[in-house]
C-alpha cells in the first residue's frame, strides 16, 4: 500500500513538471512570434490528402 502512494505522488509531480514545461514552451514561441508558424506546420502535418 505504501509503494502505491509513493508512485502516485511521483506521477503527479511528473505531470506537473511536464505541464509547466509545456507552458514555458508556449510562452517562448509567443515571445518569438513563431507560434503561428508552428501551428501552421502542425496543421499541414495532419492534412493528409487535402
Amino acid at each position: 500500500m505504501e509503494k502505491r502512494a509513493v508512485m502516485s505522488d511521483f506521477i503527479i509531480w511528473i505531470l506537473i513538471a511536464l505541464l509547466m514545461l509545456a507552458v514555458l514552451f508556449v510562452f517562448y514561441f509567443i515571445s518569438n512570434g513563431k507560434l503561428v508558424n508552428l501551428s501552421d506546420s502542425i496543421k499541414s502535418l495532419f492534412s493528409f490528402g487535402k
